[in-house]
């Protein structure tokens, strides 16, 4: 058991929640908030990370990345899980989104119409793309599309997404934009910081990363644009709707604190990134925590 307990990645769940949750925070601030649709909302997301964790490590493990890696933190790489075994689990936890998502959308919608096939043809999307992050010939995590599909998955699709299915109207969903595109970046801040510690065996494997792309001092400076435009974002949204957005200001120096230290770490010092990727996902559950506070004083 904690071998799968390991190999979940449960420690990758909060940001997933945290997007479903800003989504909810958003719909409450349009009160069109519905608890059973975000609830449910939450728990496909949960499925669909845990797929794209496991789909990860059967991927990076076929194409001999985790090996040249020497990741024994890999369920297939170090062998604690048979092959066979975790191809069973990528289907069981496709067919669990799948059924979650299906849930979702009978508490959304009451009939079988146009945004229902849409919001289906969005949830197959999302399954396959959670699988061919890693896997496949074409995964597109090894061809520097990582972070464009963190920022859709995480941004537009689970904020702006989770807002649409409670409103069940396009009103107000432009605005949405600006927040689902702040957390979006900042997820895909979580990614660079995670691809900066790997560059090396990335490349030396031939996965092709944004982070590898660009190299480490290019790479630091694309954290900081992320930081910089997530944050334009996220006092937008708040001055269009409250005038006020000192709160995101004051949360500013704790990114900046984060990304300095981290634009310093040894590229060799696998721990002390390990420490910088866990800081930045509670400090992006923090960035959500006062977000919606700052929509529940207004």
């Amino acid at each position: 058991m904690k071998y799968w307990l390991k190999a979940l990645r449960l420690r990758t769940l909060p940001l997933a929640i945290s997007a479903i949750g800003l989504g909810c925070v958003v719909a409450m601030d349009f009160d069109v908030y519905a608890f059973q649709i975000g609830l449910w909302a939450m728990i496909t997301a949960v499925m669909l990370q845990i797929l794209s964790n496991l789909a990860n490590d059967y991927g990076d493990f076929l194409k001999g990345t985790d090996q040249a890696a020497g990741r024994e933190d890999r369920a297939l790489a170090s062998g604690s899980i048979p092959r066979g075994q975790m191809l069973i689990a990528l289907v069981l936890f496709a067919v669990l989104a799948l059924g979650s998502g299906l849930k979702l959308l009978d508490f959304a919608f009451d009939r079988i119409d146009l945004r229902y096939i849409g919001f289906l043809a969005l949830g197959f999307v999302s399954i396959a793309a959670a699988i061919q992050y890693t896997v496949g010939k074409r995964a597109y995590g090894y061809h520097a599309l990582g972070d464009l599909a963190v920022l859709v998955f995480f941004g537009w699709i689970a904020v702006s997404g989770t807002y649409l299915l409670q409103a069940r109207s396009w009103d107000g969903f432009a605005l949405t934009l600006l927040p689902s595109t702040a957390f979006g970046l900042l997820s895909v801040g979580v990614l660079n910081v995670n691809n900066i510690r790997d560059i090396d065996t990335d490349l030396a494997s031939g996965k092709r990363t944004m982070a590898g792309f660009l190299g480490k001092t290019n790479a630091e400076s694309y954290q900081l644009l992320l930081i910089l435009i997530a944050f334009a974002m996220a006092i937008g949204y708040m001055w269009l709707r409250t005038g006020i957005s000192i709160t995101f200001v004051a949360l500013l120096p704790l990114y900046l604190l984060h990304w300095f230290i981290m634009s310093r770490l040894d590229q060799g010092n696998r721990l002390a990134y390990n420490r910088a990727l866990k800081i930045l996902v509670f400090m992006n559950m923090l960035w959500v925590l006062v977000f919606s506070i700052q929509v529940w004083e207004w």
